[in-house]
């Protein structure tokens, strides 16, 4: 039967990233992803609210864009999955840490807040092509998505002769979107 790891996170940093170098060049980069459940209380009726900090550990380019733009506070998505790792400790006791693996990571700004890195990333604070309506600009949320092309082991992808191209999705005509025509709703 097949198995499925698979770790989603929506939360905020705890404190700034911590950077390391491994000893081949490459970067590692641990946070504390706060995330938080509110629920009332049955018997009291008061809301009662628990949260639950993760550690997230990205690894080469994924580490380096956390290390520069993230912040303690900073709003993020991560997907990647659940390990289990043995350490001794600084007294010789043989410990065990559960912590994610992250795959992919968006990076969720505050409204009016560009996170978008200088690249081919994103075009704008929206991080996409398309312009936001004024009405919308004061609420919106500025992301920025990442990947990280490793495999299990944290191995970069090997580089081939051929150019390797990811599918773009398909453009949405606001007819298909269900937007339809808003001229009659144009006051002017």
């Amino acid at each position: 039967m097949a198995s499925v790891n698979k770790v989603i996170l929506v939360g905020n940093l705890g404190a700034d990233p911590t950077l390391r170098s491994m000893p081949d060049g490459g970067q590692v980069a641990n946070i504390s992803v706060a995330t938080t459940s509110t629920w009332n209380d049955r018997n009291t009726g008061e809301r009662r609210e628990e949260t639950e900090w993760h550690r997230v550990v990205f690894y080469s380019r994924l580490a380096e864009i956390v290390g520069q733009y993230l912040r303690k506070g900073s709003g993020i998505y991560v997907e990647g999955r659940l390990r289990t790792r043995k350490y001794i400790d600084q007294n010789n006791v043989e410990r065990y840490t559960t912590e994610i693996i992250a795959d992919n990571m968006q990076m969720l700004g505050k409204a009016g807040v560009d996170t978008t890195p200088p690249g081919p990333v994103g075009t704008g604070p929206t991080g996409g092509g398309y312009s936001t309506p004024i009405s919308n600009r004061a609420q919106t949320t500025t992301t920025s998505t990442f990947t990280n092309d490793f495999d299990q082991q944290g191995t970069p992808p090997r580089k081939s002769n051929a150019t390797q191209q990811r599918p773009q999705s398909p453009a949405v005509s606001p007819s298909d979107a269900g937007v339809g025509n808003l001229d009659d709703d144009i006051p002017f």
